[in-house]
């Protein structure tokens, strides 16, 4: 295996990670915004 072609996939693999990552966040962040809209229907 060539260093170039080892360089691309390891570019491609850290976009991957912080790409889930940043979905991690933003769906965790939604939760918490549903559940607060849920509370102050409630309150």
């Amino acid at each position: 295996m060539s260093l170039v072609a080892f360089r691309v996939l390891g570019n491609v693999e850290e976009i991957l990670h912080r790409s889930c990552k940043i979905r991690f966040i933003l769906s965790f962040q939604l939760t918490n915004l549903s559940e607060k809209i849920s509370v102050e229907r409630t309150a």
